[in-house]
């Protein structure tokens, strides 16, 4: 994914409520984002055995509570994982539509 359209993705994204302010900081300095298509059950398996094994009441437990229910609600099929990763080492992933034009989660 162009550099270009990660930084307008989570810009969108952010200004709309739907990432953190902290989100927003990954795509201001040297960054490089990648995209891949994904399959919203493999997902759902993997986040549904993640939240079994994460304690209640854990910030990691509510983050991926709300991954579930998102997955759970969306109707399509695909999404596309967006990787931001930036220079300091640090890495954000967000969720958007199978064609990549709007950042879901």
């Amino acid at each position: 994914m162009e550099k270009a359209t990660g930084s307008r993705l989570v810009y969108q994204a952010w200004k709309e409520g739907r990432v953190p302010d902290a989100a927003l900081s990954s795509t201001t300095g040297e960054f490089q984002a990648d995209s891949g298509q994904v399959e919203r059950e493999s997902l759902l398996r993997t986040y549904r055995r993640r939240l079994r094994r994460t304690p209640p009441g854990s910030p990691l437990h509510d983050q991926t509570y709300a991954l579930v229910g998102f997955l759970e609600a969306f109707q399509k099929t695909h999404l596309t994982m967006i990787s931001v990763s930036t220079e300091a080492g640090g890495f954000d992933i967000f969720l958007a539509d199978s064609q990549a034009r709007r950042i879901l989660f």
